[in-house]
């Protein structure tokens, strides 16, 4: 989700609850901002039916006060959410064409560009916010995230350093320590993965945050303390398989660990755990009665292995029954862990 600051609404004391007619203009302002304050409430409890009525108020407070920028910016934001994405810009756009140089209005666009897989534009919006404030962290992170999903980590790097220089947070430390892995800078990544701990990540990044630690200090070679935070990371979410398989190298590099590594890679394998590549590699890196153990186990769990040691899916396993598919529902919000909520007015 890319960040542009909270959500929060803003309440009157009484709720609409009956409305009379208006004649005169400052009671039709008056009325556009109790709409305006209602769509607010509707919108935090951010339901699609709670969004789509949020959208029905703020449409009936510009019909009563036009001028009211917050309500067609808030609508705006309902459309965005409801995936209406070409009606939410249309609305962005109508307040740009009065105030072209408001960077929270094109970073909103922006962030509906990205919602709508439109990056370029995406892009371009953020960099004309640089252009006016180059002290925004917001978009500089967001323009960095942006580099991230293209997968395109070099360019990622001095976006998000210069947002974290700005304003350090856990979300750019946690993000600048996935570009540094990504980048094989091994030693960087585990500090801006220890200064994202020690700021304190979102608990909605706490599983990614373990898993990213124990792959960093697998790869540093520090086996006690990635076994930690794969442990924890699973606490999280016991059915993660690449994060238990990853645990179960670890252990099975132990010999006084190895029967319960070998616990741990049969039930990754029972949990849908079938990257070959990643199998094959973890044969190979074993030898003796210990990598007799493990194709053994992998044979009985339906894997074929050739001479060379490719690990492959045997022809002659038993297909499963694919579940029956569930209909999505809709996305009202990017759960991307890296990103923030845009704010209403």
């Amino acid at each position: 989700m890319l960040r542009l600051g909270l959500v929060g609404g803003l309440l009157v004391a009484g709720v609409l609850a009956v409305v009379t007619a208006c004649t005169t203009a400052p009671d039709r302002r008056e009325l556009a901002g109790e709409y305006l304050n209602l769509g607010n409430a509707y919108f935090d409890l951010g339901e699609d039916a709670d969004l789509e009525r949020a959208a029905e108020l703020y449409a009936r407070a510009i019909a009563l006060d036009p001028t009211l920028a917050r309500a067609t910016y808030n609508l705006a934001r309902a459309y965005v959410e409801l995936g209406h994405f070409d009606q939410g810009i249309e609305k962005l756009n109508e307040l740009l064409a009065e105030d072209e140089d408001n960077t929270y209005l094109l970073s909103t666009r922006a962030y509906a560009y990205e919602r709508s897989e439109r990056r370029e534009q995406a892009i371009a919006d953020y960099e004309r916010v640089l252009e006016i404030n180059e002290y925004d962290a917001d978009a500089w992170f967001n323009l960095g995230l942006l580099y991230w999903r293209d997968d395109n980590p070099a360019k990622a790097t001095e976006p998000v350093v210069t947002a974290h220089d700005i304003e350090p947070d856990a979300s750019s430390a946690l993000l600048l320590a996935r570009i540094k892995r990504k980048l094989e800078e091994t030693e960087d990544a585990i500090a801006y993965l220890e200064e994202a701990m020690e700021l304190g990540v979102a608990e909605r990044d706490e599983f990614d945050a373990h898993a990213l630690a124990g792959r960093l200090y697998r790869d540093a070679e520090q086996y006690g303390q990635a076994r930690t935070h794969y442990e924890d990371a699973l606490e999280l979410d016991p059915d993660a398989a690449d994060v238990r398989f990853e645990l179960a190298t670890v252990l099975l590099r132990d010999i006084e660990e190895q029967e319960e590594g070998t616990a741990e890679l049969r039930r990754a394998l029972d949990d849908g755990f079938a990257e070959e590549d990643e199998l094959t590699r973890l044969v190979s890196s074993l030898g003796g009665e210990l990598r007799e153990l493990i194709e053994a186990l992998l044979q009985d769990e339906g894997w074929e292995i050739d001479a060379e040691g490719t690990v492959r899916e045997s022809e002659d396993a038993p297909e499963e029954e694919a579940p029956d598919e569930e209909v999505p529902e809709n996305d009202v919000g990017d759960n991307d862990p890296d990103g923030k909520d845009p704010d209403r007015g």
